[in-house]
């Protein structure tokens, strides 16, 4: 008799199997239903964004599409009460980036196989990004200060180290950088200040530029800002000199500012009581018109001192100096003087009207003041006679000298002389 075959009832047979699976199925339904559990906020990792990296490129997530906010899964109970946030897997990987620069996100559950899962499914599946080329820029750091400093102080000026800072990140946010600034509040020092400060960056406009997606090599500086006494000192100075023949000062002579306000260290400036500009830097020796000097007073201060407004360092000194003019003045009769004649002696002019001009001289200014008919002339006899050797006056015609005194702004440049009938008292 023939072995029987498995293919006899064969139908039997799947049939048999299909109903213990069914019958399985239900079993375990009854006893581990399916169950489904949701999950809020899942971050979704980005992988191999290194390859926009590469590129010198940067990219930024949009519309906050690297986080899901809700992912649902349906496993069996026994299944699904074992998984965590934790477990929850959402990746997107840039090497299937779109051409609209989309990434398509996938999710998972950790340390569950797929057969486990039934189902996972997230409220978002496309992972946005904006791309574009990354930019380098190196800035010096402004070093600023703020508040009011004492009364009494100035400001010196301000050191930091480092004193640049290097960035990168999306073009359009570093081109929207104009400078890197850090500051101090100066309120209330009286005394150096040292301290670190940090470096924030600017628009154009003055404000803050915040970005996450700016790299910066250094975040704070060395920041160092004297604080210096002030003081109120005199400038004096003298003239040297005279000016060449033909020419004179006028009166004229003044100075810019005769003091001025200076800065340093208590120690610098408390020795420090006038500013003395030599009599060489005022020579009007070879003037011939308005004399200027401009003085550089920066080359007066000792090191260490400098002045609270440098627009004060250059003072003017000005000495007036012009061309001497002439004039001319002749005398009559009756305002001219006899003096220190000699007991016993008269005189007596011959043949005259009016003296031969007197030559004056000086300053145009001084010589229009002359009122002429103020003026008089002296014949001193006893003074000519001492500059003769005369000791005894006798009668004769004498040529004698006059003088006119026009005090020291005015010379007389000529010697005029009359004649004069000199003879005893009663005689003839």
């Amino acid at each position: 008799m023939k072995g029987r075959k498995w293919t006899n009832n064969i139908g039997l047979k799947i049939g048999s199997l299909v109903f213990a699976a069914v019958m399985w199925t239900v079993v375990t339904n009854l006893n581990d239903p399916l169950d489904t559990r949701t999950y809020d906020n899942v971050p979704v990792r980005i992988l191999n964004g290194h390859i926009i990296e590469d590129s010198n490129r940067v990219f930024a997530v949009l519309e906050n599409t690297d986080v899901i906010d809700r992912v649902t899964v349906r496993a069996p109970r026994s299944v699904i009460s074992m998984i965590t946030h934790a477990n929850i897997v959402a990746q997107a990987d840039i090497n299937f980036i779109s051409s609209l620069d989309t990434v398509a996100i996938t999710l998972g559950v950790n340390n569950f196989t797929a057969a486990e899962i039934s189902d996972i499914d997230g409220s978002s599946t496309i992972l946005k990004l904006s791309i574009e080329d990354k930019r380098e820029r190196r800035f010096p750091i402004r070093a600023m200060t703020e508040g009011t400093i004492t009364e009494g102080y100035l400001q010196g000026d301000i050191s930091i180290d480092p004193n640049s800072i290097n960035i990168n990140g999306p073009e359009s946010i570093i081109n929207s950088i104009s400078y890197a600034a850090a500051r101090v509040d100066i309120t209330g020092f009286v005394s150096d200040i040292s301290t670190t400060a940090p470096v924030y960056l600017y628009d154009v406009e003055g404000n803050r530029v915040v970005s996450d997606r700016i790299n910066q090599d250094i975040s704070n500086t060395s920041f160092r800002v004297p604080i210096l006494e002030t003081k109120t000192i005199p400038i004096s100075y003298s003239v040297s000199g005279n000016p060449p023949q033909g020419f004179r000062r006028n009166g004229i002579q003044s100075i810019s500012h005769s003091e001025i306000l200076i800065a340093g260290s208590s120690n610098a400036i408390r020795n420090i009581n006038e500013i003395i500009i030599s009599p060489e830097r005022v020579d009007i020796s070879d003037s011939t018109e308005l004399f200027v000097a401009e003085i550089d007073i920066n080359a007066y201060l000792p090191h260490g001192v400098r002045l609270v407004d440098m627009s004060d360092h250059i003072v003017m000194i000005t000495v007036g100096v012009e061309a001497e003019v002439s004039r001319n003045i002749s005398l009559p009769e009756e305002r001219l003087r006899i003096l220190n004649m000699p007991s016993g002696f008269q005189a007596s002019f011959l043949d005259f009207t009016e003296t031969s001009p007197f030559i004056l001289v000086g300053l145009r200014r001084d010589l229009n003041l002359i009122e002429e008919e103020e003026v008089y002339g002296d014949i001193d006899i006893a003074a000519w006679m001492g500059s003769r050797g005369i000791n005894q006056l006798t009668q004769g015609y004498y040529e004698l000298p006059v003088t006119i005194n026009m005090g020291n702004d005015i010379n007389v440049a000529n010697v005029v002389t009359v004649w004069m009938n000199i003879s005893p008292i009663g005689g003839y």
